[in-house]
């Protein structure tokens, strides 16, 4: 709560108005500004202005140490961002995680991981994403991975949170939170969080979270993408997220690897697969651009799904560096009805000094499926297409 500035007013109002909104409405300049009227009024030499923060900020360490966890968030709100680590030695801390909320409204956010010390210490992971439940639940973000010392990994990025539809409510779209970045490093970065899984009312639809981008790197290999989150959804449509993109390399070393698609499945509307993501690109010596994600499963019981389509291989951006391969489509599943399904499209392969190979197309479903395309060649023959069943 606030700390009111003239107690004899009553600790719920200021000037005549309540203090603190019911919604909570507020910004920094509103509450500066009317401190700085009630002090003119009042002759104050001090007035202290604060804000209702969500889940509290981990404290940041000196010297050394580590640096604090974030506070979780409560009633739907953010969590806090994890403190910094010591100034030559120290882990950043943790990020909180956000909360549930129950109306419909996105899930809180998680707070983003601290950053390491100069030195020695990981940056902190993001905290996950609140889930969320009711009519166009949003679940809320992960927090983004923190940044490494010199020495030390980066920080995953978190999970982004989960959004159910409500039974009783016609219709409405329930959307799986994005996961967080992974944290950039010196030789070692974060991973990209998955995104967050979405399930549909009886009558409405639901997509699934895109996963996070995998961290930056200067001297290894780049962090891989975060997996996108599966939808599931009965009479309404089902969209798999997207695969998040590989980390990218600045001087030396590997691009990451694309994160694969999430599955998208619904018993008699469209059920289509996750796009898998773009792998990263190399550095500007040796190795090669990251393997693009698969796309993920496409699954409609009564007709077939369609796969989703495989990731970009990522370019090799030096001397001696080749291209990724593509990413191979997703599978389209059917149950025999009477269309079936399609495979996804394999993702081209990376261009470079030695290009990368197309991605398989993806297997058609059942009952005369049709299938998936091979992706184009990098500088390589392209590999073929899937199978029918």
């Amino acid at each position: 709560g606030l700390t009111y500035l003239a107690a004899e007013e009553g600790p719920a109002t200021l000037n005549g108005a309540p203090l603190v909104p019911a919604d909570h409405d507020l910004d920094g300049a509103r509450v500066l500004t009317t401190l700085l009227y009630a002090m003119q009024r009042r002759d104050a030499k001090r007035g202290v202005a604060a804000l209702c923060l969500g889940g509290g900020n981990g404290g940041h360490a000196g010297l050394l140490g580590n640096g604090g966890r974030g506070g979780d968030g409560v009633g739907g709100i953010d969590g806090g961002d994890g403190g910094r680590g010591g100034l030559i030695f120290g882990d950043g801390g943790r990020g909180g995680n956000g909360d549930l909320t129950n109306t419909g409204a996105v899930g809180g956010a998680g707070g983003a991981g601290g950053q390491a010390g100069l030195l020695v210490g990981n940056g902190g992971a993001g905290g996950d994403g609140g889930s969320a439940e009711g009519l166009n639940a949003v679940g809320g973000a992960g927090g983004d991975g923190g940044t490494a010392g010199i020495l030390g990994a980066g920080g995953g990025g978190g999970a982004g949170g989960s959004a159910t539809g409500t039974e009783d409510v016609i219709g409405g779209t329930a959307t799986g939170g994005a996961g967080g970045n992974g944290g950039q490093g010196l030789y070692a970065p974060g991973r990209g969080g998955n995104g967050g899984s979405a399930t549909a009312s009886e009558t409405g639809s639901a997509v699934g979270g895109a996963g996070g981008t995998g961290g930056v790197v200067e001297l290894g290999f780049a962090g891989d993408g975060g997996t996108g989150g599966d939808a599931t959804a009965t009479s309404g449509n089902a969209t798999g997220g997207a695969g998040g993109s590989g980390g990218s390399n600045a001087i030396v070393g590997g691009g990451g690897r694309g994160g694969n698609g999430g599955n998208g499945t619904s018993q008699t509307g469209a059920g289509t697969g996750g796009a898998g993501g773009s792998g990263g690109g190399s550095g500007l010596v040796l190795f090669g651009g990251g393997r693009g994600g698969d796309g993920g499963n496409g699954t409609k019981n009564n007709q077939g799904g369609t796969g989703g389509a495989g990731g970009q291989g990522g370019n090799g951006r030096g001397i001696l560096t080749g291209g990724g391969r593509g990413g191979d489509g997703g599978n389209g599943v059917g149950d025999g009805g009477f269309n079936s399904g399609t495979g996804g499209s394999g993702g081209n392969g990376g261009n470079g000094n030695f290009g990368g190979f197309g991605g398989n197309g993806g297997n058609g479903g059942e009952s005369n499926g049709s299938p998936g395309t091979g992706g184009s060649p990098g500088g390589r023959p392209g590999n073929t297409g899937g199978n029918v069943d």
